[in-house]
């Protein structure tokens, strides 16, 4: 992508979030009582070290509401962070021994961290699953709706994902927090379920309100050039 390209994608989406955050748009609402800070954006966090009001600090990114369902008491969180391209590519994965023939439900909430609200917007929600063999289903909604406005529903045979499955959702112009539900119908054999939130580093400066009125119309280029930016690769876990 060309630096002009990039230029005008950081300058529209910065007048965007400067003009929600004066119409009043809320900020990170994770309820956090104990907060666990991963300074560098990486680490692993025990489904057991989860409690009500337990959230994570990767970075930029305020994680909590947890409710991990029937996920494997055993199991683990594990966060990671890239960044490409003038993306914030954060991963988040479920790992555990989880069970054929099996249905998990569970759910967290993600936001821009109110210290950083003024340069950073969620653009994007990667979802993917490993398994070797075996068919199974992931579906997650969030709040709020992106594009497609119904959500993530992938399916895989053995470690394929299945023409017409969706894989990610788009939020332009871009959002501050997302609410996150997934169900994933276990018919495999998997051992990690794969969250990745897409995020735009906005320019330090805010241009003036005129300048929207000449940018609206790259708002709709902005979706269709972030599907071809690289991804953070997923990796497999054992």
């Amino acid at each position: 992508m060309s630096s002009s390209v990039q230029k005008l994608l950081l300058t529209v989406a910065a007048v965007t979030l400067a003009t929600s955050l004066e119409s009043g748009a809320a900020k990170a609402t994770p309820a956090c009582s104990t907060t666990m800070v991963l300074a560098g954006g990486d680490g692993t966090v025990p489904f057991s070290s989860v409690s009500a009001g337990f959230c994570v600090l990767a970075l930029d990114k305020l994680y909590g509401n947890f409710n991990l369902g029937n996920l494997p008491t055993n199991g683990s969180m594990a966060f990671q962070l890239a960044s490409v391209n003038g993306l914030e590519h954060h991963q988040l994965s479920f790992n555990g021994l989880f069970l054929n023939n099996t249905t998990y439900t569970f759910g967290y909430d993600v936001a821009v961290a109110d210290f950083a609200i003024s340069h950073l917007l969620i653009i994007g929600l990667d979802a993917d699953f490993t398994q070797t063999v075996g068919t199974s289903t992931l579906t997650k909604f969030t709040t709020p709706k992106g594009v497609p406005p119904l959500g993530i529903v992938e399916t895989k045979i053995g470690p394929i994902v299945q023409p017409g499955s969706d894989t990610s959702i788009d939020y332009v112009p871009g959002v501050t927090e997302l609410l996150i539900s997934e169900t994933l119908v276990d018919g495999g054999t998997i051992s990690s379920i794969l969250n990745t939130v897409n995020e735009l580093v906005l320019p330090n400066s805010v241009p003036e309100p005129a300048t929207l009125a000449l940018l609206g119309t790259g708002l709709i280029g902005f979706g269709m050039l972030r599907r071809r930016l690289p991804r953070l690769e997923r990796a497999v876990v054992a």
